[in-house]
This record gives C-alpha cells, structure tokens and sequence, in this order.
C-alpha cells in the first residue's frame, strides 16, 4: 500500500510540476511576443532607418544579401554609436541593425558582406524565435537540477548558432581570407587593430587551437571562442569546395 501512495504521490507531484512548467512556459512566451511586438517595436525609433535615400550603401548591401538567400522584406536601421557590433530578429518584426562604428571599420565590400550574412543567417534560420522559446523554458524550470541542465544545453545551442550564422556570412561574401579576417578584426576591435595586426592574428586563427582554460571559458558564454570558430570556417570551405 505504501509503495502504491509512494508512486502515486511521485507521479501527481511530476506532473503538476510539468504542468506548472508548461504554464509558465506559455504565459511567458505571450509576455516575450507582446513585449516586442508592442513596447520593444518604439526602441527602434532612436535608430536611423537605412532606406535608398538614407544610407543607400547600408540598404542595398542588406537587399542585396537578402535576396541572395530569399527572404521577406525586413527594415534595415543604422544605430549611431561607435560600438563594434551588429543585431538582427526575426521575432515580432524582422530587422537588423547595424552600428556606425562597424560600418565605418569595415569599407571592404566582402568585409561587410559577412557581417551582413552573418546577421541575415540569424533570421534566415530563425533563431531569434529558437533563442525565445528556450530561454521561456528556462524560466519556466528556473532553480531546479533541470532548469541548471537547460541552461547549458540553451548555452551551447547559442554558440551552434553562431557557427550556422558564420557559414551563411561565409557563403554570403564567397571569400575564406575576408571572412577570417572579419572575425579576426572583430575579435581585436577593442585594440582598434591595423590590417597588418589582422593578417597576423588570421594566421593565428588558422593554425592555433584555444587552450583548456578558454575551452572552460566557453562552456559559460554565448559565442564561440575565436579559434573555433575560424577553424569552423574553414572545414565549411573545404567541404563546399571553396578553397
């Protein structure tokens, strides 16, 4: 009889668990979808729209790499700051943003074509929406063993993304030495780099390996460590025969 209450109990508490989960789960991703879609969507006012008048160079190297690989239309915004960075969604509204001091760093046309790839790979591949249905279940689990789990499974899935997003930008600009290039820039844009410095730091990526300190490092960040991700590059080349 015991056992019998035991088991019973274990399964009822198992699934108002899950169904508490579930819950959560769902109120969650309808707070995240009216957040964006209703309050988030008005940030974007402090941003300057790219558009044929506006930044025309911005605009068409995002048309031009949008219909490249067939996606919908999306707004395209210039954020005037000279941070090093680029974003992009496709949850709500599909857009991307892009900072002028990027912009401004980059003037190579396959330089820029990578981060623009880069970007668009994110939409293009839906990640955004990914990235939001899994954080929503990591709250929903949030201070169990399971939701400790989750959150190094939600870890690791983002780094995957960033290497499915290099390859778009990869394929996007056709070129291995200006998509290495533009990760080794953006790796030392804090030491604002000479070409030189580039080159030399390609070369690194290309031939070195991170060492076990940094491969513990990753295992708590969102992106890939740089050598990963430029050796991740070129397996892709080699296998879409383009070296």
């Amino acid at each position: 009889m015991w056992v019998t209450f035991t088991l019973a109990g274990v399964i009822s508490l198992f699934f108002a668990t899950v169904t508490l989960g579930c819950g959560l789960f769902l109120l969650g991703l309808a707070l995240a979808w009216v957040w964006v879609t209703v309050i988030n969507r008005s940030s974007l006012d402090r941003y300057i729209p790219a558009d044929p008048q506006q930044h025309p160079d911005l605009w068409n190297m995002v048309n031009e790499v949008r219909q490249q690989w067939s996606l919908g239309e999306l707004a395209v915004y210039l954020n005037p700051t000279r941070v090093i960075n680029a974003s992009a969604s496709d949850f709500g509204k599909n857009f991307i943003i892009v900072n002028a001091g990027l912009w401004q760093a980059i003037q190579d046309e396959a330089h820029r074509k990578f981060v623009i790839g880069h970007e668009l790979g994110h939409i293009g591949l839906g990640h955004s929406w990914l990235m939001m249905l899994a954080y929503q279940a990591d709250n929903a689990f949030q201070g169990s063993l399971l939701g400790l789990a989750f959150q190094f499974l939600l870890l690791n899935y983002s780094r995957k993304k960033e290497l499915s997003a290099d390859r778009i930008g990869l394929l996007s600009c056709g070129n291995l030495t200006a998509a290495l290039e533009t990760l080794a820039f953006l790796e030392l844009s804090p030491q604002n780099p000479s070409y030189e410095q580039v080159k030399q730091a390609v070369v690194q990526l290309s031939q070195g390996k991170a060492n076990k300190d940094q491969n513990l490092a990753e295992l708590f960040s969102t992106h890939p460590d740089a050598y990963e991700r430029a050796q991740e590059l070129i397996d892709f080349a080699r296998q879409m025969k383009m070296i």
